[in-house]
């Protein structure tokens, strides 16, 4: 492949795969339509490169918007060659990656497009709770693809480039970007809670592969990670002086201390993510009143009330592991519920 973007759009899902295991479908497809002078700028693959790969050893499919044809543009043989790959993984049982790199729906297809984006929306529905749904986001995610990611099970974006919107914030009333960046990842992390990571681009695929690993590729598998090499009897020394920072407890009986958390700067005071016990996946909910980092230093102090938003995170978090048969370890200390107007 000799231009780097779509080398890009490649790159993201090989960094995912296993070495040479990433088989790509639909790679001569091009747009159908002649309007517009579009016979002149068909391109193969028409913005999206679709496949599947091993990860670990699981079978996984993908979808990743190639920015070289049309920035991306979402068209109408684009959304078909999306909800066939959906169709392939709902059908085997596999997880489904995309990755977001768009410039919006392909205005040369009008209804065309706009027709195809709704048959994404209907086969994201039809996989919800049949199979995890993972979604990266890179570039541009707006107007009638920022649905995407709501419709998803977890979503991640790239802290620079990547921008989520379903309007621009200099087109909110009363609003500027420069008051407040309403298309920031920042934004949905930490004040909607829409998306559960936000980093650079090498932490983005990492986190995403790590939780594949985790997670089961189905409602009817069971979630298994990798080899036990720890001991589910052993001691938690001086678990005791952590109790009140829930994330501290949860990494120290978890296998190797490993706790993969989900939304974490979105309703801090509750806690939700997945860990391994005895080298099975296990949901993990919880509260905290203290949070500290890395060094065990104590950074933020919270009133040890649940509020809104952690009450809608643990129920959303609940919800996805009772789909997928996933049990659920509950530790809780609390006050009670924190009364806000929302």
């Amino acid at each position: 492949m000799s231009n780097s973007l779509q080398n890009l759009a490649i790159a993201r899902i090989e960094a995912l795969v296993e070495h040479n295991s990433f088989v790509e479908i639909g790679r001569e497809i091009t747009a159908r339509t002649t309007d517009f002078n579009m016979s002149e700028k068909k391109e193969k693959s028409d913005g999206v490169i679709t496949g599947y790969g091993v990860v670990g050893d699981k079978s996984v499919y993908f979808y990743s918007q190639n920015a070289k044809v049309l920035k991306g543009s979402l068209g109408e043989m684009a959304a078909k060659k999306i909800t066939r790959i959906y169709d392939m993984a709902i059908k085997t049982g596999s997880p489904i990656v995309g990755f977001i790199d768009c410039a919006g729906l392909r205005l040369e297809e009008a209804l065309d497009s706009l027709s195809g984006l709704g048959e994404i929306y209907r086969k994201q529905v039809e996989a919800s709770g049949v199979i995890p749904q993972l979604l990266g986001i890179f570039g541009n995610c707006g107007g009638g693809m920022s649905i995407l990611p709501a419709l998803a099970d977890f979503t991640f974006i790239e802290e620079e480039k990547g921008r989520l919107f379903l309007n621009t914030p200099n087109s909110i009333k009363n609003n500027h970007i420069s008051r407040v960046d309403t298309s920031s990842p920042r934004y949905y992390e930490a004040e909607s809670g829409l998306v559960d990571y936000v980093g650079n681009t090498e932490s983005v695929l990492d986190k995403m592969k790590e939780l594949l690993l985790l997670l089961p590729s189905n409602y009817k598998a069971v979630g298994i990670y990798g080899e036990l090499r720890d001991d589910l009897n052993r001691e938690c020394p001086n678990i005791e002086e952590y109790s009140k920072d829930v994330t501290t407890v949860i990494e120290s009986i978890s296998d190797e201390g490993k706790f993969f958390e989900i939304k974490e700067n979105y309703g801090k005071d509750a806690v939700c993510g997945f860990i391994s016990l005895n080298s099975y996946t296990v949901g993990v909910v919880g509260n905290r009143q203290y949070i500290y980092n890395d060094e065990k230093e104590l950074v933020e102090e919270l009133d040890g009330n649940i509020s809104s938003r952690g009450a809608k995170k643990i129920a959303d978090f609940i919800r996805f592991c009772d789909s997928f048969n996933l049990p659920i370890l509950s530790l809780t200390q609390v006050k009670g519920y924190k009364a806000t107007l929302c």
